[in-house]
């Protein structure tokens, strides 16, 4: 009851806030390149990042799409009623990646990349944002996908193909309306890297050590014309985030982070904490958790516990956990830091003073190759394990308090939260 009441009341906070936001926007229009009004009709009418076929709604209109561990299907769940919907199978698939609108089904080795457009986004505009919701639908391509990984800022979408170096860009300005073909190439060196989309930029990895991994980060315009970018070595590059202060990359070293603070994209290296350095390679960051958008954000330490990493102040902490961890994230902005350990417990560890604060014991022990999902957004996380048919919904800010179960038609193998 607490929770739903609680909904009302941010409903009709934002109601209100829509309504104001939409004075704002028809007395200074902005529509997303692409999305001009037609003739004869005035420009206040098109909200910003509005598409065809779509309702603008007064809030986030978030899915929760998990791939069932047992045939490879993709469901969504709308969270306000917790019911199943959309759902399709991916022969194949092996995990997925998001934009916060398309997730990207990534199946067998250089086989094409899959899509699914889950109807749901929101476009942020000024000291406001829209929201919007469609029906959701397979992406349709007249001619397969490359093969890859795929990331996204809402701009563009960058496809590394790890076989052949190349990078393939998608407009979203293009995809939204149905039309899907790569508008840029950009050749590279086979290695185990990524490409990133940023700021009107795309951000590769190359130059790969022994170990196949990159050691640094090129930066290449909207024509494919590489440019400059001093200080961004990254040995051993694993992982990478998209934060409101820059893209971060996981490196032997520390954390590189490359930003647009001086109007043009700069590279800079946070160290590891001196009081513990990260040198044993067992307790690198190897991949990041976070709200999307967030300026904090968490990696796990091997088996020693977990980073918490404010990329906003450019400091690393360690935080020693009771046991090895599987998985972890966390909300920032003073919210506690989340984790899964290998017995099933939940841990919630107060980043201020790096101790836990509350802890659950909801899950399974882990099991090679069972790692639980952890999402997390403004006022909840969702946790699943590929060996139970649920999804756990809690409330961080109350001592990990499990505010609602979904039951799921199959187990989920991974969780992706789209919407926001």
């Amino acid at each position: 009851m607490t929770f739903h009441t609680t909904r009302r009341t941010l409903i009709t906070s934002l109601v209100l806030t829509s309504l104001v936001a939409l004075t704002a926007c028809a007395s200074s229009p902005s529509a997303e390149p692409g999305l001009e009004p037609g003739p004869g009709q005035e420009s206040s009418a098109v909200p910003h990042g509005f598409v065809a076929g779509a309702t603008e709604a007064d809030e986030a209109q978030v899915r929760l799409s998990y791939l069932s561990a047992d045939s490879g299907a993709i469901t969504m769940i709308d969270p306000l009623t917790g019911e199943e919907g959309f759902s399709t199978a991916v022969p194949g698939a092996t995990s997925l990646s998001h934009d916060g609108r398309y997730i990207f089904v990534r199946t067998t080795p250089n086989a094409p990349l899959k899509m699914i457009d889950t109807g749901v986004w929101t476009r942020a505009h000024g000291d406001h944002s829209h929201f919007y919701s469609a029906a959701a639908h397979t992406v349709e391509t007249d001619s397969p996908l490359p093969s890859g990984s795929a990331r996204g800022d809402g701009n563009k979408v960058a496809i590394f193909d790890e076989s052949t170096g190349t990078t393939s860009v998608l407009l979203r300005e293009a995809l939204d309306k149905g039309d899907v073909h790569v508008a840029l190439s950009i050749p590279g060196t086979p290695h185990t890297g990524l490409a990133v989309p940023y700021k009107g930029h795309v951000l590769v990895t190359g130059a790969p050590g022994g170990d196949q991994l990159p050691t640094t980060v090129s930066v290449f315009d909207n024509a494919g014309a590489s440019e400059s970018l001093t200080n961004a070595a990254c040995p051993s590059l694993r992982g990478h985030a998209i934060t409101s202060y820059g893209v971060l990359f996981g490196c032997s070293d520390g954390v590189l982070i490359v930003s647009d603070d001086t109007g043009s994209l700069t590279a800079a290296k946070i160290p590891y904490p001196s009081t513990h350095p990260g040198t044993n390679p067992g307790e690198r960051i190897e991949s990041f958790g976070h709200r999307p958008g967030s300026s904090e954000l968490t990696a796990l330490a091997g088996t020693a516990g977990l980073w918490h990493l404010d990329a906003a102040a450019q400091k690393i902490q360690f935080i020693k956990s009771p046991e090895p961890l599987v998985t972890s994230t966390t909300a920032g902005n003073g919210t506690p830091a989340l984790a899964v350990g290998t017995s099933g417990t939940v841990y919630a560890f107060n980043t201020k003073t790096i101790a836990v604060e509350a802890q659950a014991d909801l899950l399974p022990a882990t099991k090679t190759g069972q790692t639980p999902s952890l999402v997390v957004d403004n006022n909840r996380a969702y946790l699943s394990h590929p060996g139970t048919a649920k999804i756990y919904e809690l409330d961080y800010r109350d001592h990990l308090r499990v505010a609602r179960t979904f039951p799921t038609s199959t187990t989920p193998a991974q969780l992706v939260e789209t919407g926001l």
